[in-house]
């Protein structure tokens, strides 16, 4: 369980206008939350055609002024291009203050294989294909020993050979499909990072 923060001001927010929305949306880049989320208020800015899905169960959240406060399962799908990005993703909404309208976690930076500048405090698509990359890696485990590349699915190593144990944990987790947001009845658990606390609800 991690606990909201309000984000210091060295963090990334982006900025960007997606096809249909009321005005720029603004999106607070997060490596540390497990999963993307979208402020509740900012829904009605959103374009026309965002998908949003409710429970059943609720979520259980933690802010930093350490009141629990208990949300309805809710989940919105929209798409977004800016700056070499594109495409549909999924987002968990919840109540957060602060100037942005969305976080781009953990699920948002692997899918579309993202380069931080820190010093600029910009992001950029890479330049190669880390899931090619990887596929390269998987069929050729003896000239890689210390990698271990995960099948997505099973979260099992996808090479069956013998390794020496000194698996390199970024390639594993680079490997690794972002879990689906759908609720798991009234059990529904998201664990977040720095952040933002989630946990399941009754």
């Amino acid at each position: 369980m991690h606990t909201y923060l309000p984000p210091p001001p060295a963090l990334i927010v982006l900025s960007f206008h997606g096809e249909g929305a009321q005005r720029p949306i603004r999106a607070l880049l997060d490596s540390g939350t497990a999963n993307n989320f979208v402020r509740a208020d900012s829904l009605s800015v959103l374009p026309a055609d965002t998908r949003i899905r409710e429970g059943p169960g609720h979520m259980i959240v933690k802010y930093a002024d350490g009141k629990p406060r208990r949300l309805l399962w809710r989940s919105a799908t929209f798409a977004c291009a800016f700056d070499g990005f594109s495409g549909s993703d999924d987002f968990l909404v919840i109540e957060v203050s602060g100037s942005f309208d969305c976080v781009f976690g953990i699920p948002w930076l692997t899918r579309h294989q993202t380069r931080i500048d820190l010093l600029t405090r910009t992001v950029h698509p890479r330049d190669i294909d880390v899931n090619a990359v990887l596929v390269f890696l998987s069929g050729k485990p003896n000239l890689w020993p210390h990698v271990a590349v995960m099948d997505p699915d099973p979260m099992t190593p996808a090479a069956s050979e013998e390794s020496d144990d000194s698996s390199c944990a970024a390639c594993e987790h680079a490997a690794c499909a972002s879990p689906e947001l759908e609720p798991q009845d009234e059990t529904y658990v998201v664990e977040q990072g720095s952040h933002i606390l989630v946990s399941n609800g009754s």
